[in-house]
């Protein structure tokens, strides 16, 4: 399984705003049962008391591995938490890299991979009889979008190989980000881009009475004439005031709500007409 964790929660899905959130990511899988079929039994001890000791012979393998495809859209995470069962707290179950896992970049299938050798861990025992089939493998880390996204859904997707040649299905989980668009028009010529106006500055808030402002952006200043672009944002609801008009014009004390739905168009757009 690859989950998103939000506030404690697994989820398939999140909103971000770029440049203030980041994302935690857990891949899970668990302690193969059909490891034990590696496993010698030998007892020692006297006579009335056995104990019996299980050990893998040298020269057996058996490697799982996590992969992880992360859309370009992301920052490659460089810090993992690997550990067993499902408590990241519990330092007893952390796996040390390079000691109990290596982590593997830009393979050609996927973003990394983290490989454990599970007879090395089982003969130093850190995996246990009672583990096998039964407790989880977890990898944990946090990443972001990279600053220049602007909008859109991104894919990733993560799967399981051992080097018995099992392979599990691959899991898949979004994140979306949203951009507002507005348009500054004269009044009657919606639609008619001469009519458009440059020069009029737009404040965003998070609250209504616009005192907790997220940018401030002024018509014309970026690609198209008229438009002013607020990128990078996650679903909510926001408030647009107009704070300065173009030259010539009176400026509106209109503030308008904005609702950022998780279910809007495909491009995560947000379209917003404002007349002077």
């Amino acid at each position: 399984e690859k989950k998103i964790i939000e506030d404690g929660e697994e989820k398939d899905n999140t909103s971000v705003n770029v440049k203030n959130d980041t994302v935690n990511f857990q891949l899970k899988s668990n302690v193969p049962e059909d490891l034990k079929e590696l496993i010698e039994y030998t007892g020692n001890g006297t006579h009335d008391k056995v104990d019996v000791v299980g050990t893998i012979p040298e020269g057996e393998e058996y490697t799982l591995t996590f992969h992880d495809k992360m859309n370009s859209a992301f920052v490659v995470p460089e810090f993992f938490l690997v550990y067993l069962g499902d408590d990241m707290l519990d330092q007893t179950k952390l796996l040390e890299l390079n000691k109990d896992y290596q982590v593997n970049f830009d393979l050609e299938d996927c973003t990394f991979e983290i490989q454990l050798d599970l007879v090395k861990l089982y003969n130093e025992g850190i995996i246990k009889d009672e583990d096998l089939g039964k407790t989880s493998i977890t990898v944990s880390y946090n990443t972001k979008l990279k600053d220049t996204v602007t909008n859109g859904t991104f894919e990733n997707e993560a799967w399981v190989t051992t080097s018995n040649d099992w392979e599990t299905s691959h899991d898949t989980v979004t994140v979306d980000t949203y951009q507002i668009a507005v348009k500054k028009y004269e009044t009657n010529h919606p639609n008619e881009e001469k009519f458009f106006l440059d020069g009029a500055v737009f404040g965003l808030y998070k609250d209504e009475a616009c005192t907790e402002q997220i940018a401030e952006k002024t018509t014309g200043d970026e690609v198209e004439k008229g438009f002013v672009y607020f990128s990078g944002l996650e679903a909510g609801t926001y408030y647009l005031k107009e704070l300065q008009a173009p030259e010539g014009y009176v400026c509106s004390s209109e503030v308008v709500e904005i609702v950022v739905s998780e279910e809007s168009d495909g491009e995560n757009i947000v379209h917003v007409s404002f007349a002077n």
